[in-house]
């Protein structure tokens, strides 16, 4: 579901509910957060999501119909068909479980199936373990890592990139 003004408030609690080691694994992955208000974490995302090639939605959360995350298509080339899976969070009672491989299954499986993209591609640091694993699962292939590829966090950051066709798919 597009994101719409109502859910940054329950986002923001979701994510910011905590001042401990919890809290820091929804923002540890992400160049961004922890943020210092609502307001900010609104904005910061609309101006994310305001790029022509960038398109954002919640994670629900079916059975409550509560937001419980975000992800965004990125990079999306519609004349190549293909696009990158990215700024990937949830709450952290959300996290390890199967919503993250199931919401990503249905969004590969509406761009392959009903947009006809040939490839999506997904980028993961090299540690965090659960999101290479989820690529895997969900039959990515390990195209390459680049070596301190970014400074997230003020630490070096190696990232493994990922890739599924349609032929695989």
């Amino acid at each position: 579901q597009s994101i719409i003004d109502s859910h940054w408030h329950y986002l923001y609690q979701l994510s910011h509910n905590k001042i401990d080691d919890e809290n820091e694994s929804v923002w540890k992955w992400l160049p961004y957060g922890p943020f210092s208000s609502c307001e900010e974490m609104k904005k910061f995302y609309y101006n994310l999501f305001s790029f022509s090639n960038i398109e954002g939605f919640i994670i629900f959360e079916r059975n409550k119909n509560l937001p419980i995350g975000v992800i965004a298509l990125k990079n999306i080339e519609y004349v190549m068909q293909k696009c990158e899976i990215g700024h990937l969070w949830y709450g952290v009672d959300y996290q390890k479980t199967k919503i993250n491989t199931e919401s990503i299954y249905l969004i590969i499986n509406y761009l392959m199936n009903e947009l006809f993209f040939r490839k999506i591609m997904w980028k993961c640091d090299k540690n965090n373990k659960e999101s290479n694993r989820c690529a895997k699962r969900l039959g990515f292939d390990m195209e390459g890592i680049f070596h301190q590829d970014q400074i997230v966090k003020n630490k070096n950051k190696d990232t493994i990139w990922y890739g599924i066709t349609d032929k695989k798919w």
